[in-house]
Order: structure tokens, then C-alpha cells, then sequence
């Protein structure tokens, strides 16, 4: 079973290069467009519970920064 990672970004672009680059390296990866998004599928009983935080920036919705 390859290790499995979730990258939440609002840029479908850098999601797109993640994805990309991890799976090369050998991992599954799960994406989501927005941290909101991602507390909906933590949400239902089916989601994993062994996600970690890498890097998550504190900052408002809709700002540029």
C-alpha cells in the first residue's frame, strides 16, 4: 500500500504540480480546493483520520496574502 497525502490549495495549478511530483515520489494523493472543503470530507464517517498538517498559513478567505 503506497503512503497517502492530501494537498489543499486554492490554486488548481500548484495542486496539479503537486499531485504530480508526489506521485512520482510513490504516494496516493487526495486533494481538496479549499480548507473548508477538506472539514466537509473530514466530516463524513468514511474519512481517514491520519492526516496531518504540514504547513497550513493562517490568512482570511478571499485575500490576496
Amino acid at each position: 500500500m503506497r503512503p497517502r497525502v492530501l494537498v489543499v490549495d486554492d490554486d488548481p495549478g500548484m495542486r496539479a504540480i503537486l499531485r504530480e511530483f508526489l506521485a512520482r515520489e510513490g504516494f496516493e494523493v487526495a486533494e481538496e480546493p479549499s480548507v473548508s472543503e477538506l472539514i466537509v470530507q473530514l466530516k463524513r464517517p468514511t474519512a481517514r483520520r491520519d492526516t496531518r498538517a504540514a504547513r497550513a498559513p493562517e490568512r482570511d478567505s478571499g485575500t490576496d496574502g
